[in-house]
Formats: structure tokens, sequence, C-alpha cells
């Protein structure tokens, strides 16, 4: 009896050593998976990611604190992270700094270039130019990050322009202002804005123009972009609000669950962010 008491009590610890070793696995387990991925430093997969690099998390990781978050289906609106910026002539950048740039490598006219963009989404431009290839179409990045002197030489070359047409300098900058954005009020600021055509669109020198629209690389986009984080940021139908007219070519990364709602509800930035002037 006593023997049989000894193997009882012995079966009995060895079961105790067995749950406390996979409590202490699990939990292992569990801090493995706090630690994170990243923010946007992970190699591009087939499909869309979230921004911490990890597919299908449930989540939007677009600030540092995770301030965004999912109530009811849909993602809840911080406008201070960094990928809602909103940068239009009611909103100046106070500063325009190369912080979180890092050179695309998507493209031939793109790769070593000197085409920059937000290190946080460089990744899903990526992604996306490589989803469209796969369809056939050859996107291109045309311009990304612009400095406040690169944009004040867009800005005033048009001024100049339109004055040599005849228009007095007040007429000129108004005109102009209805397609490129005053030094400081650009998106191109903040390296989260990408104008795309493609390489057949390049190499006949069309330019931007609103045919681009009736592109099939242009009609991709605008079908597929929010998939990937982006939204196309200046709709016809939106001129009154976003002051800018019709572009199909310019894109802004928002972040996968923001650019989905915002494209299924047919809204732009300003109105998403409930910015209306």
């Amino acid at each position: 009896m006593l023997l049989i008491r000894k193997r009882i009590i012995a079966s009995a610890l060895a079961v105790m050593t067995t749950v406390c070793l996979l409590s202490s696995c699990s939990a292992g387990w569990e801090d493995l998976e706090s630690v994170g991925t990243g923010s946007g430093d992970s190699a591009p997969s087939s499909e869309p990611q979230d921004q911490t690099g990890s597919a299908g998390n449930g989540t939007d990781s677009s600030s540092a604190e995770g301030s965004t978050i999912q109530t009811g289906g849909k993602p809840e609106i911080n406008p201070d992270d960094w990928n809602l910026i909103l940068v239009n002539p009611s909103h100046p950048l106070e500063e325009i700094t190369r912080d979180n740039l890092v050179e695309l490598t998507v493209t031939q006219k793109s790769n070593g270039n000197g085409k920059y963009f937000d290190r946080r989404a460089a990744e899903y431009v990526v992604q996306m130019f490589e989803a469209a290839k796969e369809e056939g179409i050859n996107l291109l990045s045309r311009s990304t990050f612009r400095t406040y002197n690169l944009q004040k030489t867009y800005f005033d070359s048009h001024v100049n322009s339109f004055m040599a047409q005849g228009m007095t300098e007040d007429e000129a900058k108004e005109k102009t202002l209805d397609y490129t954005a005053a030094p400081g009020t650009s998106e191109h600021h903040t390296g989260l804005a990408i104008d795309i055509t493609t390489s057949e669109w390049e190499a006949d020198g069309k330019g931007l123009n609103d045919s681009f629209a009736e592109t099939d690389a242009a009609k991709w986009l605008k079908e597929n972009a929010h998939k990937y984080g982006f939204i196309l940021r200046y709709p016809k139908e939106k001129e009154s609000i976003t002051k800018i007219k019709y572009e199909p070519w310019h894109f802004r990364y928002v972040g996968v669950e923001h650019a989905t709602e915002i494209y299924s509800r047919g809204i732009c930035l300003e109105e998403y962010l409930g910015e209306l002037d």
C-alpha cells in the first residue's frame, strides 16, 4: 500500500509540473507576440498588410500610442495620427522634415532617382505596384515627397506661365491654385502623397491631365488603391471641398482601415475628418 501511495503522489507531482511548464510556455508565447514587428520595416508580402507588418490583426496601428482602434466594425478617427494629417490651404504644414523618409525602388524612374516616401508607408506603395504589375499594369511613381522650395518652383512656374498669357499676377495665382498647391500647403510635403502614371503614359509624353482617368491604370487604382491604404485624394465630385481640381493620378496614404472606409462611403479626406470649411 505504501508503494502504491508513493506512486500516486509521484504521478500527481508530475501532472502539476507539466501544467506549470505549459503555463510558462504560454506566457512566453504571449510575450513574444506582444513584442510586435516594428513599424513598416517588414518585407512586403503578396497581400496588403497592416501598418505593423502583420496581416489580418484587425487593428490599424497608425500611431505610436495605438490610438486608432476599431469600434462597431469601424475605425475610430484620431486626426493626430501621423497617417491622417490634413494638409490643404486651410491647414498648412508648420514644419517640413525628412525624418521619416526612405527612397522608393518600385519603378525604373523612381529607383535611385530621388523619389522619397514615408518609411512607415513605403512598403504599401511597393505592394500596390506589384499587385498592379501582376495584372499587366506598369505603374510609375512620377512625384512623391517635395521640399518647400521645390513646390515653390512648381507654383511660381505656373504663375509665370499664366502671366505670360496676359493674366494679372492675382489672376495667375488664382488659376494656379486650381491644380497646384501653394508652398507649405501641398500634401507632397508629408511624404504620404504620390502622383502615379504608367511607363507607357510617360513614354508618350502625355503628362498630368484628366484623360489619364480613362486608362486601365487609373481605373485599377480607383478600385484597388484602398486595399493598400491609399485614397484618390482629389475626386471630381469633391472639388468644392478639397479646393483642388480633379486629379486622377494623385493618391494619398491613410492606412488600410481608413482608406477602405473612405472608399466605401465615397467621401474625401476632409469629410472623413469632419474638417469642412
